[in-house]
């Protein structure tokens, strides 16, 4: 495993901030400052030591996370709204897998496994997702119409993507559509 990985993986730094933090030399692996980018270790035979302490990886954690509406859907705001991080109780650092918008709520999958998180979210491994929308439309929007426009394809980013279905279920007590 490179060393940055376990870092980030222990909960010390991102990827790219254990980059640094390791050519700032205050990374030791078996007694050894290391200063370069990319060196493997063996996370159960070596010893990695931070600012005089030893860090070991956590075992795997996966949560099944209900996010409320007003959360922004990351750990470390620079806006400082309401993150995750200060929902999660937590001394193990879980990342979500996935996205949901602030004023969305729903499940998220919440783990410190990044392969498991690359593999829910990267489009390459086809993991399907299902989304239930609730909306309100105007009185003069009419549900066919909505349909239709929802079944297109869309651009992306540069991307054409489209739906792989999409249904309408009916009107709740409120009148909303899902």
């Amino acid at each position: 495993m490179r060393l940055n990985k376990f870092l980030a993986h222990a909960g010390i730094a991102s990827r790219r901030k254990a980059d640094e933090l390791i050519v700032a030399g205050g990374v030791q692996v078996n007694g050894k400052i290391v200063r370069t980018v990319g060196v493997g270790i063996h996370p159960k035979h070596d010893i990695v030591v931070v600012d005089g302490k030893t860090v070991s990886v956590e075992q795997p954690v996966t949560l099944v996370f209900y996010k409320p509406k007003g959360v922004v859907c990351t750990l470390h705001d620079e806006q400082e709204r309401p993150s995750l991080s200060g929902l999660i109780p937590s001394s193990v650092r879980l990342y979500p897998a996935g996205r949901l918008d602030q004023e969305s709520e729903g499940l998220l999958i919440l783990t410190n496994q990044g392969e498991l998180a690359l593999h829910i979210t990267h489009p390459r491994h086809g993991f399907e997702k299902t989304y239930r929308v609730w909306i309100n439309p105007p009185s003069h929007y009419r549900i066919p119409v909505i349909m239709a426009a929802l079944k297109k394809t869309f651009r992306v980013l540069g991307h054409a993507v489209k739906f792989a279905a999409v249904s309408y279920l009916g009107r709740d007590k409120d009148g909303l559509c899902f």
